[in-house]
């Protein structure tokens, strides 16, 4: 009687760890397709910003795009067991995706508020440090960051919390990119009703 219920206890076990994986592949699957996507829709935003002869938001393109790549290079060179299980939940893509179309909204009022141009900046450079000053680990040996290049846990834990500070800090320049945005609309809005009356 306990062998039986030990065997059904393994094929119970071993279900759930199938279903756990496969929900886990399905996941990875619809965050690759979002970046799949992400990616076909930045290439048309640069291809339309050129062809329209729009430079301010092809610049603005571009500086969103070199962020993401050297944040991308960055997380790649220094793969360890953090980044591992932050890659799996799919934290970099949804960020990256969020970042690049926070940037391209805010370029339709680059003229109308020098603010919306610092902002985006600032949030440019943050979106970096958040990814280049994380660091990581592996099974043995020192942390490491920077590409690989520092290997030191008292400067590692250090950039830690830096990185937690700039992560804190772009999260705040996107909501203050949201809210200029929101009240440049509104005030647009409120000058073509006024002018209509």
């Amino acid at each position: 009687m306990t062998l039986i219920s030990t065997e059904v206890g393994y094929i119970f076990h071993a279900i759930a760890a199938l279903a756990a994986v496969g929900v886990a592949y399905i996941f990875l699957a619809i965050v690759a397709l979002a970046a799949v996507a992400a990616i076909v829709l930045v290439l048309r935003m640069v291809v339309c910003s050129i062809i329209r002869k729009e430079y301010m938001k092809l610049r603005c393109y571009l500086f969103s795009i070199l962020c993401v790549l050297i944040a991308a290079a960055s997380w790649v060179f220094n793969l360890g067991w953090f980044r591992t299980f932050i890659t799996m939940s799919g934290i970099p893509v949804v960020h990256a995706i969020l970042f690049f179309f926070m940037n391209s909204r805010a370029t339709a009022y680059f003229e109308k508020s020098s603010r919306m141009k610092l902002y985006t900046r600032l949030s440019g450079l943050f979106y970096l440090g958040a990814y280049l000053l994380f660091p990581d680990g592996g099974d043995y040996g020192p942390m490491y960051m920077f590409f690989g290049l520092i290997r030191s846990d008292t400067i590692c834990t250090a950039a830690f919390f830096l990185s937690f500070a700039c992560l804190t800090a772009h999260v705040v320049m996107l909501v203050m990119q949201y809210n200029l945005r929101t009240s440049l609309r509104t005030d647009e809005q409120l000058g073509t009703q006024t002018k209509l009356t």
